[in-house]
């Protein structure tokens, strides 16, 4: 069973078992509001669990804040090392002019939490790189300014339209130290600079498991369908 509490006040949890013993070989997800708060009861575990091949997963039980909207979503910058899962698709019409801020870019924070999409789409995400106001060299582009070790994001669909100058680009990341599981991107990938461009990340140096890219990818260095330049582990 399954739901997606939208305030506080609530908690639910949902558990797939493989058999008739969930908590010894199935999963169990809590989750609360981004405003709520998570305090755990009794929690019994199996200290033998370990995740199913490319899920992504990183533990048994799992607490996530939701993002339901795109508020909610720059507000992933408050707290880089939390845990959250996407509540619902999200979308935004292109010829919105605004700049949806890159994740961890302004305070150069890497993701080192978790971001489960649970099979969601963010749709028409998009930031103008070569116009914000940071040229940094290290001003990496993506929806997270860099994954880093121990960051998590898995089952996501992400439709993009982003570009950048002399920095990392990717759909998803700018840099993955992390891991990326059965995550999938398209739309549009431009970089004007030299440094590499990617239809997930510009520079893996992680993990990418089960992912894809149907992005068109564009840049004047490296470039690549998933990552431009890959010195970590993809596994198709």
């Amino acid at each position: 069973m399954s739901s997606m509490p939208r305030d506080g006040s609530k908690l639910a949890s949902h558990c797939r078992a493989r058999d008739s013993r969930p908590l010894r070989t199935g999963i169990v997800s809590a989750l609360y509001d981004m405003t709520g708060k998570w305090t755990p009861g009794t929690i019994r575990s199996n200290a033998a669990w370990s995740p199913a091949p490319s899920s992504g997963l990183r533990t048994q039980v799992t607490a996530y804040k939701l993002v339901n909207n795109f508020d909610d979503l720059s507000k992933i910058q408050n707290d880089m090392a939390g845990t959250y899962a996407l509540g619902s698709a999200l979308t935004t019409d292109l010829k919105d002019t605004s700049q949806f801020p890159v994740l961890g870019q302004a305070s150069r924070t890497a993701f080192t939490g978790q971001f489960d999409g649970m099979g969601h789409i963010i749709t028409n995400w998009k930031h103008n790189g070569t116009e914000q106001a940071d040229k940094s060299d290290d001003a990496d582009v993506g929806l997270f300014w860099r994954i880093g070790s121990g960051g998590t994001v898995r089952n996501l669909d992400l439709y993009v339209n982003v570009d950048a100058a002399n920095t990392y680009l990717g759909a998803l990341a700018g840099v993955n130290d992390g891991l990326i599981a059965n995550v999938h991107t398209d739309g549009f990938v431009d970089s004007t600079g030299t440094r590499a461009t990617g239809g997930i990340v510009g520079l893996n140096n992680g993990t990418i498991e089960h992912s894809s890219s149907s992005a068109a990818v564009a840049g004047a260095g490296p470039v690549g369908n998933i990552a431009g330049v890959n010195h970590g582990t993809i596994v198709p």
